[in-house]
């Protein structure tokens, strides 16, 4: 167990990283150490850069030889970025295209005598970015599932609304609690499974030629199950429905040596309609990179 992070912990977390992400190459030498805030919740990551890609690599609160969690961002998916330096700390801003904002904290000490790479990495970042992020300095939230998080939004509205109501109608701070709390879990299950509701509505040609080809997937090879994908009339016109698609495609593809293909269908999925999306997208990225006889994966038979 290791509570103080040194370089070479860095060191061996980043080479973990870039066996586990054969798509990501990182060197360890770029690293800044900073930390996220979540309302009372802190995390700590290490910040890295390649030619097209940063990485936030989240660390164990109680041991920071281990690693939590890892977000890729993709160098030109940033719609606005801002590297200042506050009362304290030095701030990172980052807007992405597909609405996703993060705000990150640096030290100016960076990692203190253990980590001396880090100050001295954290004056070039800001002197760097200013220069090569001077054009994107838009930190608005222009992403398409815009209404998604006006309705989310207005479920908290709601929810404090609920809460007040149950404060003038009850003495109980118990049943408060409980009746808010129940609201908003019903108000985010509406939402979900109205969303997909929505999406069914809007692919159910798609859906139809879906369940028919799952039915045959007993006496389907994967090949032949590529083919039938390929195959279908009515392409998904929802987010939801060509995430699942071209994630299929992608995957058959490689598996069947078809890389060209794999990296059209690539070309086709929506990354921007969701933080989720974009996560998918990545992985898939890494999974065309990753040789298929290393792929730990249940053919269609």
């Amino acid at each position: 167990m290791a509570f103080k992070l040194t370089e070479e912990t860095i060191q061996d977390l980043v080479t973990q990283v870039n066996e586990a992400y054969p798509a990501y190459q990182f060197d360890w030498q770029t690293y800044m150490i900073g930390n996220v805030q979540e309302g009372s919740l802190v995390e700590s990551l290490i910040f890295l850069e390649n030619k097209e890609w940063f990485a936030l690599i989240f660390l164990a609160p109680l041991d920071v030889s281990k690693i939590t969690n890892i977000k890729f961002i993709e160098k030109s998916e940033i719609q606005g970025l801002k590297f200042k330096k506050g009362l304290v700390n030095y701030v990172l801003k980052l807007r992405l295209q597909n609405g996703e904002s993060l705000k990150i904290l640096f030290h100016p000490l960076g990692g203190g005598k253990h980590c001396p790479i880090g100050k001295a990495n954290i004056a070039q970042y800001q002197q760097r970015f200013s220069t090569e992020y001077n054009d994107k300095a838009d930190m608005k939230d222009r992403n398409n599932g815009l209404s998604l998080k006006l309705l989310t939004g207005l479920g908290l509205v709601l929810m404090f609304v609920v809460a007040i109501l149950f404060i003038f109608t009850t003495d109980s701070k118990l049943i408060t609690i409980i009746g808010t709390l129940a609201f908003g879990f019903l108000y985010a299950m509406a939402l979900k499974y109205g969303e997909q509701f929505i999406a069914k509505q809007k692919d159910k040609d798609f859906v139809a030629e879906l369940q028919a080809i799952g039915q045959s997937m007993d006496t389907l090879d994967s090949e032949s199950y590529y083919r039938q994908l390929k195959a279908v009339t009515h392409l998904p016109v929802t987010g939801q429905y060509q995430a699942f698609y071209y994630a299929e495609l992608v995957k058959h593809a490689h598996l069947l040596g078809l890389d060209k293909e794999a990296e059209q269908y690539l070309a086709l999925f929506p990354r921007r309609y969701s933080e989720g999306a974009e996560k998918m997208y990545q992985e898939l990225i890494n999974f065309m990179a990753t040789p298929k006889e290393e792929l730990n994966i249940r053919f269609h038979k």
